[in-house]
């Protein structure tokens, strides 16, 4: 998605420094965890799952939920259960479960969207400090199913017109019609 050309593409990319976006996330999860003590994404995935109502597919290692105030129609993350930091630590025995999960969120997204652009985005931690364990991975699903304008381009604040509830339910049934 994004492409001036429309065609399948990935793109790894390293940085000399940590994107300002990543370095936001990872600064609000540590002064979360000094005023707290809890990793906030622990919090976040025990409130999701306890709630169920923004819950997209869960597995014994993962889950995919249409967060609360997201910024974009169907956008969908997906978390390990585990308290893990970087993604690159992963153990590669649980990557065919993940692998698993993406699959059926994608499959989800193509059924309610008819084959949407998107991105894919991995959160992980930066190499420094080596202890993040304020932080956890986690994919970010932006399907393209509208545009940003002047609002979202010039205020930083986005407009979505899908309730995540909506989308997690539609995606949690095959993408049948539910009243909103």
């Amino acid at each position: 998605a994004g492409a001036s050309v429309s065609h399948c593409h990935s793109q790894l990319l390293a940085t000399t420094f940590v994107p300002e976006a990543l370095e936001s996330e990872v600064e609000a999860g540590r002064v979360a965890h000094q005023q707290s003590g809890r990793d906030v994404f622990a919090t976040l995935l025990e409130h999701e799952l306890a709630a169920g109502e923004r819950i997209v597919l869960a597995t014994p290692r993962f889950v995919a939920l249409c967060p609360w105030a997201s910024r974009f129609p169907w956008e969908t993350w997906i978390f390990p259960r585990a308290d893990e930091s970087h993604f690159e630590r992963v153990n590669r025995n649980v990557l065919p479960e993940l692998a698993g999960l993406i699959t059926d969120v994608l499959t989800g997204l193509d059924a309610c969207l008819d084959d949407p652009a998107f991105n894919l985005v991995l959160h992980s931690a930066p190499f420094q400090p080596a202890d993040v364990s304020w932080f956890r991975w986690h994919f970010e699903i932006y399907p393209r199913a509208s545009g940003i304008a002047g609002y979202e381009l010039g205020g930083g604040i986005f407009i979505n017109t899908t309730a995540p509830e909506t989308a997690a339910t539609r995606l949690r049934n095959g993408c049948a019609q539910t009243a909103e």
